[in-house]
């Protein structure tokens, strides 16, 4: 974002709470985040409103939507709750990624679909070391604890064009890509 210039026209979704965070709620406050209370038919009302000026001001401000379909950050109990509901619905069971969430990812294509060219899907993937350590929390990359982090990224830029245009296609697709995610970063653990 910073190379291309729009660091400063990124927009998040983040639970509401964070605003009550000292200093990082001010901060998303002022950098426009999009706050969610994670209660759809609150959300809806305000992802509209968003949206809508998004939209209206598409062509002079224009922007990138940052959107993490996990909906939550990756620790033991939220992978683990994650499996318990891949196996209720008979979906692959994945150890390196939870199931994504496709409500937000939905409402935000139907509201932008035609102000954006393109979903830049990004994959990380933090090798394991020698301790058996595999992520940094945010802590550890915020007060830079126990660094450097080895990342490995992968980008795949995805057309528009190429996003199904229906809710359950969305979703379908969307559980395909969080399968791939799972496929690359198994063969990172594999072979290095």
């Amino acid at each position: 974002a910073d190379r291309a210039g729009m660091l400063g026209n990124l927009k998040f979704f983040a639970k509401r709470i964070l605003l009550y965070t000292p200093c990082l709620g001010l901060a998303a406050y002022f950098l426009n985040f999009v706050f969610l209370a994670r209660q759809w038919d609150r959300d809806k009302h305000s992802l509209r409103r968003v949206f809508g000026d998004m939209v209206d001001h598409a062509e002079e401000r224009r922007f990138w939507m940052v959107v993490f379909p996990e909906g939550t950050r990756m620790c033991r109990e939220k992978l683990e709750a994650s499996q318990s509901f891949s196996r209720e619905r008979g979906l692959p069971v994945m150890k390196h990624v939870m199931v994504p969430r496709s409500k937000g990812l939905v409402a935000t294509l139907k509201a932008l679909r035609g102000s954006i060219d393109a979903i830049v899907d990004v994959t990380l993937g933090y090798p394991t070391d020698e301790a058996g350590g595999v992520r940094p929390t945010l802590a550890d990359l915020m007060w830079r604890r126990r660094g450097p982090w080895p990342v490995h990224i992968h980008v795949s830029v995805i057309p528009i064009g190429d996003v199904p245009d229906d809710d359950e296609g969305v979703k379908l697709w969307l559980q395909e890509r969080f399968e791939e995610k799972e496929r690359m970063i198994e063969s990172m653990h594999n072979t290095g």
